[in-house]
């Protein structure tokens, strides 16, 4: 009875472990600079429908559109952003600013490789 006890046991410490690493999403390593910017985009393009860019702009209520170069490095970290030029609020520009900085990107890049991008943002 208590081996059949510890069998069980372990079967199920097996199976949840086996299962946690099915869940656990490594970020897709990316080098090539175009197939960086093209995901990058892709990125923007899909949290603007259903992610934290949409849930950002319900909560701030942002109108317009807004121009910025973003600088990415490393694990998907956002370096810098400088506006180019908006149609809209600047109280709005500062807050999209801050939510950019704050954003990481689905995947990695090469160690001490930035890539700059230029993106619209359309509210």
């Amino acid at each position: 009875m208590k081996r059949t006890i510890q069998f069980a046991l372990i079967i199920c410490i097996c199976v949840c472990s086996f299962q946690s690493d099915l869940y656990a999403q490594k970020k897709k390593y990316l080098i090539e600079e175009e197939e960086v910017i093209e995901a990058a985009h892709k990125a923007i393009e899909k949290s603007m429908a259903e992610g934290d860019f949409k849930k950002f702009a319900e909560k701030s209520e942002i109108k317009g559109s807004y121009i910025m170069d973003i600088t990415i490095k490393n694990k998907g970290e956002v370096a810098s952003v400088k506006t180019i030029d908006r149609n809209g609020e600047i109280v709005h520009q500062n807050e999209l600013k801050d939510f950019v900085i704050s954003y990481r990107f689905p995947f990695k890049m090469q160690k001490n490789k930035s890539y700059k991008f230029r993106y619209e943002f359309k509210f």
